[in-house]
């Protein structure tokens, strides 16, 4: 069987675990609803000569572009875990960066904190048989985890310079503050510019809901490494203006 290339996220509830010992179960359920509802919602996009979702005409017809494609991310969920992924290529990639940073600050804004990880490599994705296996997937999950903070992270599959140089510049920062001790190796620094989309989706600083959601001990390191980042990328947006 030809080998196919994936790129693949894995998304995490931020203490889920830690949770359940103090809030009650009601919550907890509201919560994974919420965030399976958002990862149920089609993410699908219409491409038209490198244009996502372009404006259509009332009579349902399109003035501009040739070459026309839907561009469709799949997934699949368990619990408060949520799997996306689609084939690689350069524009998917692309396409695949701004639907990963679009539902990270979807749910974000919905007080539900996030870690998630992103790797790419041959893999078995299967969704009718509900067979999913491969190095990138098993990547992906071990990068959520090696991360200190509420943010996404690609992994070292990346740093393969046929898949590194398709990474999109403007969706993505180096950045490395995040990686737990003994780590580094799952967390070469290459990290999604959410903070940008965030402000561009909702018009105000994920600052805000970070500080209140941070209310743990356990997890204020994550919080406050996740602050910082929205910083870092403030700055970096800054000076390319």
């Amino acid at each position: 069987m030809k080998e196919t290339d994936y790129i693949i996220a894995y998304f995490d509830i931020l203490g889920t675990e830690a949770k359940q010992k103090v809030l009650p179960l009601a919550f907890l359920v509201s919560q994974i609803e919420q965030f399976s509802e958002l990862g149920l919602r089609d993410r699908s996009r219409l491409v038209i000569d490198g244009m996502v979702n372009p404006h259509l005409n009332p009579d349902g017809s399109i003035t501009a572009g040739s070459a026309i494609c839907v561009h469709h991310v799949d997934t699949e969920i368990f619990s408060d875990s949520n799997i996306f992924w689609c084939v690689f290529d350069h524009k998917r990639l692309e396409l695949f960066c701004e639907t990963c940073s679009e539902f990270f600050c979807q749910a974000l804004i919905k007080r539900i904190p996030l870690r998630g990880g992103i790797a790419v490599g041959p893999a078995n994705m299967d969704k009718q048989k509900r067979v999913f296996v491969g190095k990138p997937l098993t990547e992906a999950i071990s990068v959520e985890k090696a991360q200190l903070w509420v943010g996404v992270s690609f992994g070292p599959s990346f740093t393969d310079k046929s898949f590194k140089k398709s990474l999109p510049s403007d969706k993505v920062l180096f950045f490395g503050a995040h990686r737990k001790p003994g780590n580094s190796h799952l967390i070469p620094g290459i990290v999604l510019d959410w903070p940008r989309k965030f402000k561009n989706m909702f018009n105000e600083s994920p600052v805000r809901i970070l500080s209140k959601l941070n209310t743990e001990d356990k997890y204020s390191d994550y919080y406050k490494h996740a602050i910082k980042f929205v910083k870092f990328s403030d700055d970096r947006f800054t000076k390319q203006d």
